[in-house]
C-alpha cells in the first residue's frame, strides 16, 4: 500500500542518517504472508544476518542496537506525524 511505502521510504531515511548500513537501500517490494491484510502501513525489517561476521558483531552491540530501535521509532513517529515521504537514495518505489 502507500502508507507501507511511504513508511519505508521514512525507515530508510531514518536508518542511512543514522549511519546504519544498509544492503537494499532502495526498499523492495515482494508479497510477504506475515503482512498480507495488515489494515495498516506494514514492512518487514531484516536487520542483519547472524551469518555475516560484521553484522552479528553489529547485533551484539547495545548502542547499534539502540541506534536502530531509535531509527525505526522516529520512522514511525514521523509516519504518524504525516512526515512527507523523503526521496530515497535508490529512488522511490
Amino acid at each position: 500500500t502507500a502508507g507501507s511505502e511511504r513508511l519505508a521510504a521514512l525507515l530508510v531515511n531514518r536508518l542511512t542518517a543514522a549511519g546504519i548500513p544498509m544492503h537494499a537501500p532502495g526498499g523492495l517490494r515482494a508479497p510477504l504472508r506475515g503482512l498480507v491484510g495488515a489494515n495498516m502501513p506494514a514492512v518487514l525489517i531484516e536487520l542483519g544476518f547472524l551469518t555475516n561476521e560484521d553484522d552479528a558483531r553489529r547485533l551484539r552491540d547495545g548502542a547499534h542496537q539502540s541506534a536502530l530501535a531509535d531509527a525505526i521509532a522516529q520512522a514511525v513517529g514521523d509516519l504518524r506525524l504525516g512526515a512527507p515521504s523523503p526521496a530515497s537514495p535508490g529512488g522511490a518505489r
